[in-house]
């Protein structure tokens, strides 16, 4: 079995290619991430976090100054985030 430890999803945005945000894509990559690993996107938009929580992710944004906020999402919690 394939397994990642991350996962960079940049599927251009939902209106232009939305079967690759939904909550059914997500539940493929929840079959080949490991569990410890992490999925990144820079779409904060509501329904691509939830999504990603109906499959059982962690959800984290990733905020700062001097670049574009960010998911990051994990099967397991991530407690230094």
């Amino acid at each position: 079995k394939i397994e990642f430890d991350v996962v960079y999803q940049d599927a251009f945005s939902p209106s232009v290619n939305l079967l690759l945000w939904t909550k059914e894509y997500f539940a493929d990559i929840k079959k080949l991430i490991k569990k410890d690993g992490i999925l990144t996107t820079y779409s904060t938009a509501l329904a691509t976090r939830l999504a990603l929580y109906e499959n059982g992710f962690n959800i984290y944004i990733n905020k700062g100054d001097g670049f574009r906020n960010a998911t990051v999402a994990s099967l397991s919690k991530l407690d230094d985030f």
